[in-house]
């Protein structure tokens, strides 16, 4: 087996659908048809060709505005209550109430002269087309700082089953995941974690969703986010 100093081939690297997971309530009234998901939770194991175990993985929700019934318009926060905390979190910063991009995410109620990364095009693309966010990504220690998570993010796209729906965008909160990590760090320790990952992310190509605490990655790598500098990008802001 490798040394852990030793670099990966990335030729020999490949995502493997390990799991997909319908989320919806089994009420008779349901405000979601079960043949059409609003929430998917899909799990792909990274491979190393010659690994007998996975070297990492990527838990990714599929959140599929469109497929919502009619009656239940404005039920898009409740309805991401109903899978974790995150994904509330995640839909009461980014999103209205009807699973709409949030206007001061595209116009930041924010004196500055930087470049936004977002637009009013981009809430237009994300109305008409799933949002994919990734709820977990882990590469084993020994696997890590060899370029296996920047691997997985920028090919999860072309994956067989993510491809047919045509996702334009990716995204993340870049936090540190506790139930990986010892419960005895300090919290300048869990900090000091917290800015390497943000800072993986933005190397990436991820940035700030107006000044919350999440980001979004385009696919298109001609989008005007991917022309804004790290340095560049948003701070983050307690009240966007």
């Amino acid at each position: 087996m490798p040394a852990n100093s030793a670099q990966v081939n990335l030729d020999n690297l490949h995502l493997k659908l390990r799991e997909i997971e319908n989320h919806y309530e089994p009420e008779p009234d349901d405000l979601v048809d079960p043949d059409k998901p609003f929430l998917q939770i899909v799990t792909y194991d990274i491979r190393l060709e010659g690994e007998d175990q996975p070297v990492g993985h990527i838990l990714l929700n599929i959140i599929c505005q469109k497929h919502l019934l009619p009656r239940c318009r404005g039920m898009f926060w409740p309805l991401m209550d109903e899978r974790s905390n995150d994904l509330m979190q995640l839909a009461t910063d980014v999103f209205t109430d009807i699973g709409i991009l949030r206007k001061d995410i595209y116009s930041p109620i924010l004196q500055t002269n930087r470049i936004l990364p977002w637009t009013i095009d981009d809430a237009g693309r994300l109305k008409d087309q799933p949002t994919l966010y990734i709820e977990e990504l882990v590469i084993k220690p020994r696997w890590q700082n060899k370029g296996i998570g920047t691997w997985a993010i920028q090919n999860i796209f072309n994956t067989d089953y993510i491809r047919p729906f045509n996702a334009e965008y990716l995204m993340a909160w870049p936090t540190v995941l506790r139930n990986y990590e010892s419960s005895h760090e300090y919290e300048d320790a869990l900090e000091a974690k917290r800015q390497r990952i943000i800072s993986f992310f933005r190397k990436v190509g991820f940035r700030r969703l107006g000044t919350t605490q999440f980001f979004m990655l385009s696919k298109d790598l001609s989008h005007p986010s991917r022309q804004l500098r790290p340095e560049d990008d948003l701070p983050f802001s307690k009240n966007p």
